[in-house]
């Protein structure tokens, strides 16, 4: 579905109530958009990335939001981690991805690394990986959508969408008529989020379509 299709199932629930332009209504997509993209861990969020390090840095991606734990520690215990391998080689060390603030513990291991959000990298212990790929699994902000866009996003979410935006809405005009609608809206938003949140959680555990 188009953004502009979804803007217009949105002004249909608040009718001749909103005064907002096109822009500024598109504006109020995109931030209901991020705050939904911020309510779990997505499956639908989340991608990829090699990057080659160089020194002991690897650059992050545009749009990343946070790393994701990976289950392939031999106890099957979720850890953060980025994978490291030879270019077009088979075999990867695995690097564990440890808290910003604990960086001094680790002071020349090489089986650490941490995310640097400020200089959007991640930072490895030793340059003895240098010239390797790392490889990562993580979450993604999505970018800011116009009203041309396709939303990439599950029907359910899609489905979400225009009630939070009323809600929003609701808070920013305070009209008497739309308040009265904000619980109606709320609760249809929580609803389709509820679903949502299952099978995306189903997906995690059993692969399932969403």
């Amino acid at each position: 579905m188009l953004v502009s299709e979804t803007i217009e199932t949105y002004e249909l629930q608040v009718g001749d109530q909103s005064e907002l332009s096109t822009v500024e209504t598109t504006a109020l997509f995109n931030k209901v958009c991020r705050k939904i993209a911020m309510t779990h861990t997505w499956v639908w969020l989340q991608k990829s990335a090699s990057v080659t390090i160089a020194g002991t840095d690897a650059s992050l991606a545009s749009d990343y939001a946070y790393i994701l734990e990976t289950y392939d520690d031999a106890n099957g215990a979720p850890n953060a981690m980025a994978h490291v391998t030879p270019d077009g080689g088979t075999s990867y060390s695995r690097v564990f991805v440890i808290p910003f603030n604990q960086r001094r513990m680790y002071k020349d291991n090489k089986s650490a690394c941490y995310v640097d959000i400020t200089n959007s990298k991640i930072v490895f212990m030793t340059s003895e990986y240098s010239g390797q790929v790392m490889e990562i699994d993580y979450v993604y902000s999505p970018a800011t959508f116009i009203l041309t866009d396709v939303i990439p996003f599950p029907q359910g979410i899609v489905d979400a969408i225009p009630h939070l935006m009323a809600v929003e809405f609701n808070i920013i005009e305070q009209g008497e008529k739309g308040m009265s609608y904000s619980g109606e809206n709320l609760g249809m938003y929580r609803e389709y989020l509820s679903d949502m949140i299952y099978q995306n959680d189903l997906h995690l555990t059993y692969g399932s379509r969403i």
